[in-house]
């Protein structure tokens, strides 16, 4: 396949396209660990939650993302994410990745991207992955607060006020075993939102790992090549 068929396979796929420069996303501080409040004694400890998988689905939600982000922040020229997008685009077409990688340097190298600027680009997806990963980690942080925390504070709550009615035994006995069955209520809430959030997490870390992974073996690649 010469090089004038592999730039029309990537331009009638929705190839590489110049978009307007944006600034990237400003880091953000890190979530705190998800956990159970530790119950008071006597109280049987609450049931694990059955976790959502990381499923193809997750990941390609976030793959997306991180499309629409490069998008976002591309610079007009072809540099790195033209590169990553010709690609995958030709992935079908010239299933050999060295070859692949040359013939896509070549094509690109017509449009004005140098070796230089493929490098440098690349290093600049990277920051802006980590800066996007910095700014998810402070939402999943805001998203704990709202969801799961009140849910929380109402389980402590409730598993005080048992603590406080088996000192009255006989007289609170009533309200005893009312308060006693809104905890698997309550303690399924708590799993349940702390289950869908660490779905979320698992699914935007295992794009991002890959995401990165991508980036770097193309760079050592691209270093590599003469």
């Amino acid at each position: 396949m010469n090089l004038k068929s592999l730039i029309g396979l990537v331009y009638d796929a929705g190839g590489p396209k110049d978009s307007p420069a944006q600034g990237s996303t400003p880091p953000a501080r890190s979530p705190s660990t998800l956990s159970h409040p530790t119950p008071p004694s006597g109280t049987p400890p609450p049931a694990p939650a059955a976790r959502e998988q990381v499923t193809t689905d997750n990941t390609d939600r976030f793959n997306d993302h991180f499309e629409k982000l490069f998008d976002a922040a591309n610079l007009p020229g072809p540099d790195y994410h033209e590169f990553s997008r010709s690609m995958d685009k030709l992935k079908a077409h010239v299933p050999d990745e060295s070859a692949r990688r040359s013939a896509v340097m070549d094509m690109l190298a017509v449009q004005g991207l140098t070796k230089e600027t493929l490098l440098s680009s690349g290093e600049k997806y990277v920051a802006i992955v980590e800066a996007d990963k910095s700014a998810f980690q402070s939402r999943v942080k805001l998203a704990a607060d709202k969801d799961v925390e009140p849910h929380r504070t109402k389980l402590r709550e409730t598993e005080a006020a048992i603590v406080q009615h088996k000192l009255d035994m006989e007289e609170l006995r009533k309200s005893l075993d009312s308060k006693e069955k809104s905890l698997d209520f309550l303690r399924k809430e708590v799993s349940e939102a702390e289950a869908r959030l660490e779905a979320a997490v698992g699914g935007y870390e295992a794009a991002h790992a890959r995401k990165i992974a991508r980036i770097r073996e193309d760079l050592r690649a691209i270093a590599a090549t003469a």
